[in-house]
């Protein structure tokens, strides 16, 4: 068996350049999951990686076992403990990496849809997709200024949920989730999120940290809604914005 420990290793400099750059991960089509959980997560949707990235110890782990044991014909590349430590992201890693293709999911069209208007936040975007997943709303519109969503830290965030969602990044179109009416969440102008009409199909825009959600966008909305909240709060995490909507949706409405 062959262990790399050189951190000038073109295998693992490689992978390293997967782990960091949205740019490698467009071009080679590949993603970098890290740990067994992402790894769970993609053998469940029906996929198998193309390469586990392995330290001797990890493998001897049941969980990690069993993972191996379902996948006999992957690749496997073995790595030092140090090198392991410098490539996961993990403060405490699991031992246990693999670079897999981008998902494409082909699922049906969901009722609701939901826009990302330039979520900047890794972490705040993987919520949020782990959030559509679970109030399952499937279809998803990453607008231009949202950051990457395979980078690791949206991956780890969104805990499996890419591989149960169709991603739409960069849609050239502002009206490609018709029929939908839209739907923004705003605090000037705007009606209480428990007193707005919800029934049929609708798109949530879910806006930027900082800047909230595009004019344009705004203009163009069926529904200016806004979630009532104790005196003195002025707003809420995008994440814990979109769950609440979402999921008073659902309550009323269903799936």
């Amino acid at each position: 068996m062959d262990v790399i420990s050189s951190a000038r290793n073109p295998l693992f400099r490689a992978l390293c350049q997967l782990r960091d750059e949205a740019r490698e991960r467009r071009h080679t089509g590949s993603i970098l999951l890290d740990g067994p959980h992402l790894v769970q997560s993609l053998l469940l949707s029906g996929h198998l990686p193309h390469q586990f990235i392995l330290t001797e110890a990890a493998a001897r782990q049941p969980e990690i076992a069993q993972l191996l044991m379902q996948c006999p014909t992957v690749p496997r590349l073995w790595l030092s403990e140090a090198r392991m430590s410098e490539l996961s992201e993990l403060r405490t890693p699991q031992g246990i990496l693999a670079v897999a293709a981008r998902p494409q999911p082909h699922l049906p069209p969901s009722q609701h849809a939901a826009i990302m208007d330039r979520i900047q936040d890794p972490g705040n975007l993987g919520t949020l997709l782990r959030t559509c997943a679970a109030a399952g709303v499937t279809e998803i519109y990453l607008l231009p200024g949202t950051t990457d969503p395979y980078s690791p830290r949206c991956l780890r965030a969104a805990m499996g949920a890419h591989f149960h969602l169709t991603l739409h990044e960069n849609p050239t179109e502002l009206s490609a989730w018709l029929p939908r009416r839209l739907a923004v969440t705003v605090l000037e102008d705007s009606l209480s999120l428990y007193e707005t009409d919800l029934s049929g199909p609708w798109a949530w825009v879910f806006g930027n940290e900082g800047q909230g959600i595009d004019p344009q966008l705004q203009v163009q909305a069926d529904a200016r809604i806004h979630i009532p909240m104790a005196a003195g709060t002025e707003s809420l995490n995008v994440a814990a914005a979109a769950a609440i909507c979402l999921f008073e949706q659902r309550r009323r409405y269903g799936a």
